[in-house]
């Protein structure tokens, strides 16, 4: 099957250019760049090149205002750590936003827990700070530092760098921007922007995994985040990773060169997937974040009556690789994210992110628009509570989410006629059974489509015409064996459900997937 890779904001690829630099620094240039012999010379050539290419690619003044790190996490610990625990004993108080990324949000609450005052503002509906607002937490006299992203993670929003940045260096305070999702992507200048410290990433523009740097303009101060050698003005001790810091120099020299052209074809893609899905889903397409100001490969999207995590996975095994949110969450609770847009928590869940790249096409997004549009027509149809005794009726003691009237709504089966076909009563449709007709369809063809050891396909058509595949079932956490199997009765088939794996299913619930046993 060939994979569609629309989760850029979770990573990117390493270019082949990256890669073809990097290599020779894990063979024949190992050397340690601290070493003087000319091996160590070599390395300490190639680290220092690098680092010239990503001042140059965020506009620093000085080579040596970029510090190396395992990454934008660490970056942005040493940023917020550092700058306070310098400032202690004149107190401290850090500024910043409620859709920072938890490498923020998390030290925030840790710094608070020291005594350190910690303001987390709020953002309006497309995501952006109120820079007014912003501006009025600051005391003069109060060492403050203030921490924005440059754009979100999830939602792609762009906040106003340069007006936060020239309001922090008026009133007096430090800034500090997760420029994570930006640089390469949109223009970013630490000197033109009033940025004090900025976090980057390599993987985030087709870099190595597991570098990152932390900018510290030069007249700033700092305690490291750890002790050591003297390596990186002694504030982040540690044999440096020439190879991978190699590989982030290549990345952000080819970023910034490729970034106008970039962007503007990735745009142009982001915008005629979103008009494919608007065109046929219509109300129930919800973009998340600011339209306007807003990352150009980016599109988070609620979708109603869908669940975002069962869309996911839906996709993944058609072969469209997107996400809910971001990856270092897991998706395991709501988007803090959507949730401080002003949503709820089943909005939340309804959400999908897509991000686009370099190697997206044409041919990628109109097939990835046919497959997301396929899979919100045809809802998974769900089993929910126990499987029934021997001896009882199995269909009738099983509850359905079920497609009705365009809003997915709970059914129980009350009659299996004997001409075939379903009548189910549905939650809030004024109590009457209806007729669901059902269509037991093997389809082999399709079973390229179907997560991994389905054998067959059960196709259940409801009387408004939307066709609902039955992929897996959710039954209740007391059958959790693996190869367990259960009776699944479909318009007076029996078939079994067999337990496959444990899935990333709500807490509590396993994944059972349905064969063709007693077909």
């Amino acid at each position: 099957m060939t994979r569609i890779y629309l989760d850029h904001h979770a990573t990117t690829p390493v270019d082949p250019r990256v890669l073809d630099a990097m290599l020779p620094y894990f063979t024949e240039m190992f050397g340690n760049p601290g070493s003087v012999h000319a091996h160590g010379r070599d390395a300490s050539d190639a680290v220092e090149r690098a680092r010239a290419a990503i001042a140059t690619a965020i506009g620093a003044e000085e080579a040596e205002e970029i510090l190396f790190t395992s990454g934008a996490t660490e970056s942005d610990n040493l940023a917020l750590r550092g700058v306070l625990t310098w400032s202690r004993q004149r107190g401290g108080h850090l500024i910043t936003t409620a859709i920072e990324h938890n490498a923020v949000l998390k030290v925030a609450e840790q710094l608070r827990g020291e005594g350190f005052r910690v303001t987390v503002l709020p953002v309006d509906h497309d995501g952006l700070v109120d820079v007014t607002r912003l501006a009025k937490c600051i005391r003069a006299g109060e060492p403050t530092l203030v921490s924005v992203m440059a754009a979100n993670n999830e939602i792609g929003t762009v906040q106003p760098i340069a007006e936060i940045g020239r309001v922090c260096r008026e009133l007096g305070a430090l800034f500090h921007c997760d420029a994570t999702q930006a640089v390469g992507k949109i223009p970013f200048d630490v000197i033109a922007m009033c940025v004090d410290l900025a976090s980057i990433s390599a993987h985030k523009m087709y870099g190595p995994k597991g570098v990152g740097a932390l900018y510290v303009r030069r007249e700033v101060s700092l305690c490291p985040s750890m002790l050591g050698g003297g390596q990186e003005r002694g504030l982040r001790p540690g044999t440096l990773n020439v190879a991978g810091i190699v590989g982030f120099g290549v990345a952000a020299e080819l970023a910034a060169g490729e970034m106008d052209s970039e962007a503007a074809r990735v745009g142009e893609l982001r915008d005629h997937l979103l008009a494919l899905l608007a065109d046929e889903l219509g109300d129930r397409l919800h973009v998340n974040g600011s339209i306007e100001h807003r990352l150009p490969g980016n599109l988070s999207i609620c979708l109603d009556g869908v669940d975002g995590r069962e869309l996911v996975a839906e996709l993944d095994a058609r072969g469209v690789c997107v996400s809910t949110g971001s990856a270092c969450s897991r998706g395991l609770t709501p988007s803090h994210v959507l949730l401080a847009l002003g949503h709820s928590e089943e909005q939340v869940w309804s959400a999908i992110r897509i991000g686009l790249g370099r190697g997206t096409t044409l041919e990628d997004i109109e097939t990835a628009a046919a497959e997301i549009l396929d899979a919100v027509r045809a809802p998974v149809l769900h089993v929910a509570g126990a499987p029934a005794d021997e001896n009882e009726d199995v269909v009738e003691r099983f509850t359905w989410t079920i497609q009705y009237d365009a809003v997915p709504r709970a059914a129980r089966v009350v009659r299996l006629p004997e001409d075939g076909g379903l009548e189910m009563r549905f939650e809030g449709v004024d109590g009457q059974p209806r007729r669901v007709p059902v269509d037991i369809d093997y389809r082999p063809e399709r079973l390229d489509r179907a997560p991994a050891g389905l054998e067959r396909l059960a196709t259940v058509t409801s009387e408004v015409g939307l066709a609902t595949r039955v992929l897996w079932g959710w039954v209740s956490p007391k059958h959790r064996d693996l190869g367990t199997v259960i009776p699944f009765g479909v318009g007076g088939v029996t078939y079994a459900a067999r337990l496959e794996k444990h899935w990333n299913a709500p807490v509590g619930l396993s994944v059972y997937r349905v064969a063709a046993s007693g077909a």
